[in-house]
């Protein structure tokens, strides 16, 4: 997280998708809005911590985009979310992923 934070990728992207999954999971695991609001905060930059991820906003081309990549690659185990984050890296020219998940694995670069 550091490299990304120094800018090593160049720009960092997310989507509100991954705010939501984010957040929701962190609630889900710990049971803490509190964690779950700390998380939401650091990712779209709220104070105390600094914006460092451009947030992208999706509109029905990119869902229905993101939709045709969900089907495209039924035999990996991707979620939506992570089909949508797949075509908005396509969409826009991004060539990696920072994701613990192996999904992406052969799909786009993953940064791990």
């Amino acid at each position: 997280m550091e490299s990304v934070l120094d800018g090593k990728y160049g720009v960092p992207y997310t989507s509100e998708y991954v705010v939501n999954e984010a957040v929701t999971l962190t609630r889900r695991r710990t049971r803490s809005v509190e964690s779950a609001t700390t998380i939401g905060r650091r990712i779209l930059g709220a104070e105390p911590f600094p914006s460092v991820f451009e947030l992208v906003t999706l509109d029905a081309d990119d869902v229905e985009t993101g939709w045709r990549t969900f089907q495209r690659f039924s035999d990996h185990d991707l979620s939506f979310t992570d089909a949508v984050s797949i075509s908005l890296c396509d969409s826009r020219g991004i060539d990696s992923i920072m994701s613990f998940d192996s999904d992406f694995d052969g799909l786009l670069e993953r940064i791990h």
